[in-house]
C-alpha cells in the first residue's frame, strides 16, 4: 500500500487517550532557534564561554565537516575504542578530547541559553499538565523552568535530603504529573560518588551555578552528550537518575505522543527500544508540513519500520499545542537590557 504524504491534525489524533509525550530538540529549537547545533559551535569556539572549545576538538569538527556535537563525540567514541586495541596509548588525549566536547557544549548552552524574562512560563507549564507523563531528551532549562511555576503539578523525583534523588524514594505524591529528563539537564548534577542531585537556585541563577560547577569540578552536569545510541545508553547506566527515567518510559504502556524527537536508529536506537517494549499503544509521531511531500513519505516509511506498536499515527507538528506560534520565543526589550542578546 502506498503511503500518503497527508498528515492528521492534532485534534484528529488525540480523541479520548490518555497521552504521555516524547520531547525532543526540535521543541526547543522551535522555541529558541539558537538551540540548533551551528549556533552552539560557532559560541563553543569563543572565548565568551568558560569552556571553550580546543584547537584540537576544533580540528576533529574540521575534519568530520560538522557542527553536530554528537557526530564528534562518536568520532571520539571510535577513536577510543581503536586506541584500546593497541594498549591505550593514547587514552588520555582522547578522554581530555571528550570532556573538553562534553563541557564546551554545557558551556555554549549557558551562554545561548533563552533568558527566562523571554518565556511564558506559565502557558508551557499548562500545556504540560496535559500529558499523563512527560519525557524528554532536552538539556536547556524551559521545561524545567516551567515546572516551578506550579511545583505541586509536577513530580521531578528529587526530594531526597539536599536534592537528592533516592531511587528507593520514587512514589509519586498526589496527582501530579511525573517529568522525567531522558538525558539529564543543565539543572542536574552527579557528585564524585555517581550520586545524582538537583540545583536548588532562581531561573537566572541555575545558569551561573552551571558556569561556577565546571570551573570547579566539585560536580559534573548531568547530561548525555555522546554520540552513538550505544554509549548514551552506557552513560544513562552509570547515572541512577537516568536509569531510573529510561525504565520508567520503557514501563509506561499509554499512548505515546512524539514531538521533536527524530528517533534516528543511529543515535536514538535506546529510545525506540524503550517505547517498543509496550507494542499494544499507539504512538503519534509529529512532522513538519514544510519538509515537503517527498520528505514527509520517507520519514513515514523509516518511521513505521522503526516504531514496532500497534498503531502509528502521523499528525501536523504545529497543529499540536506545545507547538503553537505563541509560545515562540522573540527578543524582548528587557532581554537586551539585561544582555542576554
Amino acid at each position: 500500500m502506498a503511503i500518503s504524504s497527508t498528515l492528521k491534525t492534532w485534534k484528529e489524533v488525540r480523541g479520548y487517550h490518555s497521552w504521555s509525550a516524547l520531547i525532543g530538540n526540535g521543541f526547543s529549537i522551535y522555541l529558541w532557534d539558537r538551540f540548533k547545533y551551528e549556533a552552539l559551535y560557532r559560541i563553543a569556539c569563543s572565548k565568551k564561554v568558560s569552556v571553550p572549545l580546543s584547537k584540537n576538538v576544533r580540528r576533529v569538527f574540521r575534519f568530520r565537516k560538522t557542527t553536530n556535537f554528537e557526530e564528534v563525540l562518536e568520532s571520539l567514541s571510535t577513536a577510543s575504542y581503536v586506541d584500546s586495541l593497541n594498549g591505550g596509548s593514547s587514552k588520555k588525549f582522547i578522554t581530555t578530547l571528550r570532556r573538553n566536547t562534553r563541557n564546551g557544549l554545557a558551556s555554549a548552552l549557558q551562554w545561548v541559553h533563552v533568558p527566562p524574562c523571554c518565556v511564558d512560563l506559565a502557558l508551557l507549564c499548562n500545556r504540560l499538565q496535559r500529558f499523563r507523563a512527560v519525557y524528554t531528551t532536552n538539556y536547556d532549562l524551559t521545561i524545567y523552568w516551567s515546572m516551578i511555576e506550579d511545583t505541586a503539578a509536577f513530580a521531578d523525583f528529587f526530594w531526597a535530603q539536599g536534592g537528592y534523588f533516592d531511587p528507593f524514594d520514587a512514589r509519586i505524591r498526589g496527582n501530579r504529573v511525573p517529568v522525567f529528563f531522558l538525558h539529564g539537564g543543565l539543572h542536574l548534577r552527579k557528585d564524585k560518588s555517581g550520586n545524582n542531585f538537583k540545583v536548588k537556585a532562581n531561573q537566572g541563577a541555575l545558569l551561573n551555578q552551571l558556569v561556577k560547577d565546571l570551573r570547579q569540578g566539585a560536580s559534573r552536569p548531568l547530561i548525555v552528550t555522546e554520540g552513538t545510541h550505544g554509549a548514551k545508553y552506557q552513560r544513562i547506566e552509570e547515572a541512577p537518575y537516568l536509569r531510573f527515567a529510561i525504565d520508567q518510559l520503557k514501563r509506561d504502556s499509554r499512548s505515546l505522543v512524539v514531538l521533536g524527537q527524530s528517533l534516528s536508529p543511529k543515535f536514538d536506537l535506546h529510545l525506540v527500544e524503550a517505547i517498543n517494549e509496550n507494542r499494544n499503544r499507539c504512538v503519534a509521531v509529529g512532522l513538519w508540513k514544510g519538509i515537503g511531500k517527498n520528505r514527509i513519505v520517507q520519514e513515514k516509511a523509516r518511521l513505521r519500520d522503526t516504531i514496532k506498536v500497534a498503531r502509528r499515527v502521523f499528525f501536523d507538528i504545529e497543529t499540536h499545542p506545545l507547538f503553537d506560534k505563541s509560545l515562540r520565543l522573540q527578543p524582548t526589550d528587557n532581554a537586551r537590557r539585561w544582555g542576554y542578546l
